[in-house]
């Protein structure tokens, strides 16, 4: 909690993003200002009181421009896992508890301080920030066992406009076009990046969708048998309609998902509509095998 705590209760005005990638041992600090990075320690030294004040330390400090391009990208390129400030605590407070039952004199059994994370539930500001987004067009439509999103980790892919909005944490609940049910449900991992032109060339279809974002699947089962739950979508939004009559569906107060048939490739939907998706696709996740489904190579986002 050292870093979090450094800043509470300061005036400077500094935000912090905390995020986990599970095999990261190097220490990186990027400082930027106003998004645009000025320097960069690569270091042995963590952001505690003992590495910054009393242990002898390694470290260097970068300020070329080239080199810190270089550096953001490497950093920027992990799949990552942004970490709330509760998590942060309630981690704090088992690695507290653990010592207490653990002395020094016994041998230390093992603490999985990431497996508090992974039971997923979301967060009220990860409710805030869902999106409902397209799989598929009209010309090349998302069949019945098509099960291209059942991997631990998948590419969601937006058309040419660069989808800025969409930040690590963000949750995606994927709608397939065509099949017209829901296709699984997603935490976004990574910044948004754009194809190569290498890879455009290479397929062509991504030229139609060249941004994307790492999404974290959060229902791999469901993801993998998407076509033996009535998960529809038409159908989940005039259910919740019904039952809530006087709320929105989307973020900026609209009551359909009218935007979808007009070439949107993303709504952000309003947390109460969104926490119902979320929870029908996880009431769905149990027991379920996964099948051995390949997919099609040339299969479109």
């Amino acid at each position: 909690m050292s870093i979090q705590n450094f800043f509470d209760g300061r005036n400077e005005v500094v935000n912090v993003s905390i995020c986990l990638a599970k095999n990261l041992h190097g220490k990186v600090y990027v400082f930027s200002r106003e998004q645009q990075p000025f320097a960069s320690v690569i270091t042995s030294a963590n952001f505690t009181s003992n590495g910054l004040s009393k242990n002898h330390e390694w470290g260097v400090l970068i300020s070329d421009q080239e080199e810190l391009a270089s550096i953001r990208e490497s950093v920027e390129s992990m799949p990552v896992r942004k970490v709330s400030p509760q998590q942060v605590t309630a981690m704090s407070i088992e690695a507290q508890k653990y010592a207490a039952e653990h002395p020094t004199s016994e041998v230390p059994g093992s603490l999985d301080l990431l497996a508090l994370m992974e039971s997923f539930r979301p967060t009220t500001a990860q409710l805030a920030r869902v999106w409902l987004k397209p799989s598929g067009v009209t010309e090349d439509p998302v069949h019945s066992g098509d099960a291209r999103y059942k991997d631990p980790e998948v590419q969601l892919r937006f058309t040419t406009r660069k989808p800025t909005g969409v930040l690590i944490g963000d949750l995606v609940v994927v709608t397939g076009v065509g099949a017209r049910r829901l296709l699984g449900l997603f935490e976004v991992i990574s910044p948004v990046r754009h194809d190569s032109a290498a890879g455009t060339e290479q397929d062509r279809w991504k030229a139609r969708w060249p941004w994307y974002v790492l999404g974290k699947n959060l229902a791999p089962l469901y993801s993998a048998n998407w076509w033996n739950y009535d998960l529809y979508t038409t159908g989940l939004l005039d259910e919740y309609v019904g039952t809530h009559p006087t709320e929105s569906i989307t973020a900026v107060g609209g009551r359909t998902l009218g935007a979808l048939n007009h070439g949107s490739d993303k709504i952000r939907l309003a947390p109460g509509f969104a926490e119902f998706l979320i929870q029908r696709i996880l009431e769905s996740e149990g027991g379920l095998e996964i099948p051995a489904v390949r997919l099609p190579r040339d299969a479109s986002p």
